[in-house]
């Protein structure tokens, strides 16, 4: 059995993994070492690392060009000049050259950074989807969501989750009214215990699961053991309010209602 990242009250941890726990922020939570070594966040964690030394190194390198072009190349003698003067004939020109090297090499250096920029958009961006997917997964199955709901549910939730960076650690958190660094977890775990969330929470099995309308005997059309898609089309037609019934007693929820075309 996995085990699980936050508990509320330390009374609440198993006691053989008490001693596993911190406790931080109100909450008690695993703590984890190595976690940065991750095989899911570890390629990314390395690759946004990388890109963001190649661009400080670039952009030391355009500095330091840019100080060297304020005049003449370190390397440029008065020699060199004078060769380049006579052979030219004509002072002005050289001025002209250097000042057209100048900016070449200053356009390929901010063309060069701006790459870099871009390419740590994309990587910062990969990073945080991941975080987001993964912890956003595990909160709702921690939660109780039923698995033919996470789809859905990790699709309407997903653009309130944000990623803070301290330090060089990523977490997930949501920004509510009560706190705008809300845990996902801990914000996933209040939404669940909600009347939206309860929609889609795993509906227990067994003699007393929904399925059949036991008020009248009559065989559910949307139940999973009794599924008929004719005889669903036919009863959306003549009666929507019993069809809209029957389809909650088969544990639908009301997004999946709205979308048979049932009204509220």
């Amino acid at each position: 059995m996995a085990l699980k990242a936050v508990y509320d009250t330390e009374d609440a941890i198993p006691e053989a993994h008490r001693d596993l726990y911190v406790a931080k922020d109100g909450k008690h939570v695993l703590e984890v070492e190595g976690i940065e070594t991750h095989p899911a966040t570890t390629a990314l964690k390395n690759a946004l690392d990388r890109v963001k030394v190649e661009k400080r190194t670039l952009t030391e390198k355009l500095a330091a060009a840019e100080m060297r072009m304020d005049g003449l190349p370190e390397d440029f003698t008065a020699e060199e000049y004078a060769r380049l003067k006579e052979s030219a004939g004509d002072g002005a020109n050289i001025d002209a050259r250097l000042t057209a090297q100048r900016t070449q090499l200053e356009a390929k250096a901010a063309a060069d950074l701006k790459k870099k920029d871009e390419r740590l958009v994309l990587v910062e961006g990969a990073l945080k989807r991941k975080s987001i997917d993964d912890g956003l997964t595990q909160a709702l199955v921690d939660a109780g969501i039923d698995p033919k709901h996470l789809k859905l549910v990790k699709g309407y939730l997903a653009p309130r989750v944000k990623i803070e960076e301290e330090d060089g650690e990523f977490s997930a958190v949501v920004d509510t009214e009560i706190n705008p660094h809300m845990p996902l977890g801990e914000f996933i775990k209040s939404w669940a215990g909600t009347d939206e969330g309860k929609e889609y929470i795993a509906k227990p099995t067994g003699g007393g699961a929904p399925g059949s309308d036991s008020r009248k005997g009559e065989v559910n059309p949307w139940a999973k053991e009794t599924a008929n898609l004719t005889q669903q089309g036919q009863v959306v037609t003549a009666d929507p309010a019993k069809a809209r019934r029957l389809m909650k007693a088969a544990g639908k929820s009301d997004l999946e209602i709205q979308a048979a075309g049932v009204a509220a």
